[in-house]
């Protein structure tokens, strides 16, 4: 992170974990290198406290903001408010109502959505506006304010490492087409 800093001067250098298995760890799914046990269940302080020795490396390092990704249903949101992530980003197709409830408590203590709203296999159909408005029928059910949507960073649902380039020109493409029709909602 310090070379990224001195090769590029003045840029803003965020640190983003990729734990597609935290769900998983979190809930005692993980199975051992033969397949006839389970490994042992960390419990959410040790989670917490691993998470949170990793963020605190970053920030030592000089990173601006730490965010973690994980395109996996259930994603533990209070545990990575509790390690002190600034952002969480997460595929938004996949969240219920306690989802939504548990998104809304991340925000209140002031960690922001990274909202993947698009497919990462490519914009497809539905278009991104489509994607966009399924996004706000959640934020709209919890009563969130619109004008919050500012803050909100629109990202694909996952990585883009298994698209062509053209399928990752167009997904980037619907996915600034969706952050412009967010921002214009959240302007009024």
């Amino acid at each position: 992170m310090a070379d990224v800093r001195r090769l590029v001067p003045g840029a803003d250098v965020v640190l983003q974990l990729d734990e597609p298995s935290l769900t998983a760890v979190s809930l005692g799914q993980v199975r051992s290198e033969s397949g006839y046990s389970v490994l042992r269940t960390p419990g959410p302080a040790e989670l917490t406290g691993a998470l949170r020795d990793v963020v605190d490396a970053a920030r030592t390092a000089g990173t601006v903001e730490v965010a973690v990704h994980s395109c996996a249903p259930d994603l533990p949101l209070d545990l990575l408010r509790r390690a002190g992530v600034d952002a969480v980003s997460l595929d938004v197709a996949l969240l219920r109502r306690p989802g939504w409830d548990a998104v809304a408590t991340l925000l209140d203590a002031g960690v922001g959505l990274w909202a993947g709203a698009l497919p990462s296999d490519g914009p497809g159909t539905p278009t991104a506006a489509e994607h966009v408005d399924r996004l706000l029928v959640g934020w709209r059910e919890l009563g969130l304010p619109v004008a919050d949507l500012a803050g909100l960073t629109v990202t694909p649902s996952c990585g883009l490492a298994g698209s062509t380039p053209e399928e990752a020109r167009a997904t980037t493409a619907a996915t600034v087409q969706a952050a412009a029709r967010l921002a214009g909602i959240a302007a009024g």
